[in-house]
């Protein structure tokens, strides 16, 4: 999977949701060449959350190895990495990191009731 094809499904299914995106922010660090994508969400419209404000923020790192897997297989990439042996490197299905951040507040001067510890769980 190339890095469009996994930024893509992600971009497309917020407005689906319900969701608001309200900046994006996709860049490339020239130090190591990663890409980083980020996108800063909002719950569109009236819903359930009242009287909260809810945000979110969800984002990825593509490094040029996760580029490279993307154009060949993994024992290709081990192999042109570490050379070749007599028998064929085991590799396992690479994982990319999303992180998702979740925020709520409340207006500014609202009072509201804190729930009790035993409603958050452990």
């Amino acid at each position: 999977m190339r890095y469009a094809e996994f930024r893509d499904p992600l971009d497309d299914a917020l407005p689906q949701q319900g969701l608001g995106a309200d900046r994006r922010a996709a860049k490339i660090e020239l130090a190591d060449t990663v890409r980083s994508w980020k996108v800063y969400m909002f719950r569109g419209g009236p819903g359930s959350t009242t009287p909260f404000h809810v945000s979110a923020e969800i984002g990825f790192k593509w490094s040029p190895v996760d580029a490279a897997r993307a154009y060949t297989s993994e024992e290709d990439l081990l192999t042109e990495l570490v050379g070749r042996s007599r028998r064929s490197p085991r590799t396992e299905p690479r994982w990319t990191r999303v992180d998702l951040s979740l925020r709520a507040s409340l207006p500014y001067g609202s009072p509201t009731v804190i729930p009790e510890a035993s409603v958050f769980g452990a």
